[in-house]
């Protein structure tokens, strides 16, 4: 992300394994702790958990230009309702 520091970003991730803890340490950025990782096998856990997230990322989230992350199922449908263009990795 060191190729967009002219531009505000702004990150938001799940609870999940060591997610939190990799990203302050790696990232040392402001974020938003949205979600939690639900589900594990059960695929419709996982599939309920991201359309928990929509809600709460669509709320919490201010506005942007651009959506960019690596996997990121539910920020791309905000992004979508939002009319923003998406970049998943």
């Amino acid at each position: 992300m060191n190729h967009f520091k002219e531009y505000q970003q702004i990150y938001s991730i799940r609870d999940f394994a060591e997610t939190k803890g990799l990203f302050e340490k790696t990232m040392n950025k402001k974020y938003y702790l949205i979600g939690k990782h639900m589900g594990g096998k059960n695929k419709f856990m996982k599939v309920y958990g991201s359309f928990m997230r929509i809600p709460k990322l669509y709320r919490t989230i201010p506005q942007f230009d651009v959506k960019i992350s690596v996997g990121g199922d539910a920020s791309s449908i905000v992004a979508k309702l939002r009319g923003k263009k998406i970049n998943n990795l």
